[in-house]
């Protein structure tokens, strides 16, 4: 929690800090809990949420403390300038800032990726995916690590967002929707395509599966500059669509 706290501050804006409250804590753990939790740097105030047990009724006193704060002021101020650091720079920026890593490490791969991408896309910020369980890309490494080396194991530029993500350590992200989130009998059908981004293509449809028709409303294939909607075929009934879905498949 006080590294959360420090972090924070460097962002220059106050932390107001909510302990949650439930039936078998006892005052004298609330009592320290929030002794500490004052004594954290940047920190406005703290708070019990009997939310839990009340609903709304029992956000009361978050709320009015929020509200202070809120009136208080406070100057939001970002980690770094998009616009005059590389990309390199930006996530060293991270990593020693917020993770406390004395070293960033790449791969081979991660390096030609952020060396490709420089030139169009170096103005982009940076989003970091890595272990929610430490601050370095160790799950192992628990409470708040530091002097670690911070591992860039892949790069990937969402276009579509503005940013670029790095991946640290062994992580798996969110698939993208035509990936995920479509139904495993769609999957075969799409390819990834690596141009300045990251898009999808329909690779095979045969009249038996799906048809891609005409100018429909449903999605947009950027491969053939024309929106596109899938539709069942009476020979393949479990083969799954969806109707009304609006799909973009640039991310």
């Amino acid at each position: 929690m006080r590294r959360h706290c420090e972090n924070l501050q460097k962002f220059g804006v106050p932390v107001l800090i909510c302990v949650n409250k439930f039936p078998t804590d006892t005052a004298a753990e609330y009592a320290l809990v929030q002794e500490k939790c004052s004594d954290f740097p940047n920190v406005f105030g703290c708070v019990l949420g009997d939310h839990w047990a009340k609903g709304s009724a029992g956000t009361e006193d978050l709320a009015n403390a929020a509200l202070d704060i809120i009136a208080s002021g406070g100057t939001y101020r970002p980690l770094y300038d998009h616009a005059s650091l590389t990309l390199t720079e930006k996530i060293e920026t991270i990593a020693t800032e917020i993770y406390r890593a004395n070293h960033v490490a790449y791969s081979a791969e991660a390096l030609t990726t952020l060396k490709s991408l420089q030139q169009d896309y170096g103005h982009f910020p940076v989003c970091i995916a890595k272990t929610q369980y430490s601050f370095s890309d160790d799950p192992s490494k628990l409470n708040a690590a530091s002097d670690h080396t911070l591992s860039v194991s892949q790069v990937h530029l969402k276009a579509g967002a503005e940013f670029v993500v790095v991946q640290c350590g062994n992580i798996m992200t969110m698939p993208a929707f035509l990936t995920g989130m479509l139904p495993l009998a769609w999957q075969p059908f799409f390819q990834q395509q690596e141009r300045n981004s990251f898009s999808y293509s329909i690779a095979s449809f045969t009249t038996t599966t799906a048809t891609a028709l005409g100018p429909l409303q449903f999605g947009y294939n950027p491969i053939e500059s024309r929106p596109t909607r899938f539709t069942k075929q009476k020979t393949n009934p479990f083969l799954p669509c969806f109707p009304k879905t609006r799909c973009h498949y640039q991310l």
